[in-house]
C-alpha cells in the first residue's frame, strides 16, 4: 500500500522495483540521487520549469560555438564551473542533487550542490530525464488527484 503522506515519499516508492508504477532503465532503479532530485521537483510547476530547462539547454547546446554555449549557460543558468569550465549548473538547488551538464560532450549529470569536490558520478540520459519528469509529474497529479 502506498502511504499517501507526502509527495516526496513517492520519489522513494517510484525507485522500487517492486512497487514501480512505470517502467525506467534499471541503472537508475535504486539510485537515490535521482529520487534526492525528484523529491526537490515535487509540484507540477517545478516539474514544467525543469522541463522547461531542459528544452532551453537544448537549445543551447545545439550551439555551434562553444563559447556561445558557455555564455548562455552562464548568464541564463546556475553558471559555469569553477573547478572545470566544460560544466556548467542548470539547475541551483540546496539539499536536493542539480542537473549539471557538459557542454563539449553534452553528457548530464545529477550532483549536489553542496558537495565540496564536484565528483560527476551520476550520469543521467537526458532523454531518460525527460521520460522520468513526464512519469513524474503524472504521479503528482495522481496524487492530487486522490486526494
Amino acid at each position: 500500500m502506498i502511504n499517501k503522506n507526502s509527495i516526496s515519499e513517492l520519489g522513494e516508492i517510484i525507485m522500487n522495483p517492486e512497487t514501480a508504477h512505470f517502467q525506467i532503465n534499471s541503472k537508475y532503479k535504486k539510485n537515490d540521487v535521482l529520487v534526492g532530485y525528484l523529491n526537490g521537483v515535487n509540484t507540477i510547476e517545478l516539474v514544467n520549469k525543469e522541463e522547461s530547462y531542459l528544452s532551453r539547454i537544448e537549445e543551447i547546446l545545439d550551439l555551434d560555438n562553444f563559447e556561445k554555449r558557455w555564455d548562455y549557460i552562464e548568464f541564463e543558468f546556475g553558471g559555469n564551473l569553477i573547478e572545470n569550465p566544460n560544466y556548467g549548473w542548470v539547475t541551483l538547488r540546496n539539499y536536493h542533487p542539480n542537473i549539471v551538464v557538459n557542454k563539449e560532450t553534452k553528457e548530464f549529470y545529477l550532483e549536489y550542490l553542496l558537495d565540496s569536490k564536484l565528483q560527476l558520478t551520476h550520469k543521467i540520459d537526458l532523454l531518460d530525464l525527460k521520460k522520468i519528469l513526464f512519469y513524474w509529474k503524472n504521479i503528482i497529479s495522481n496524487f492530487l488527484n486522490d486526494n
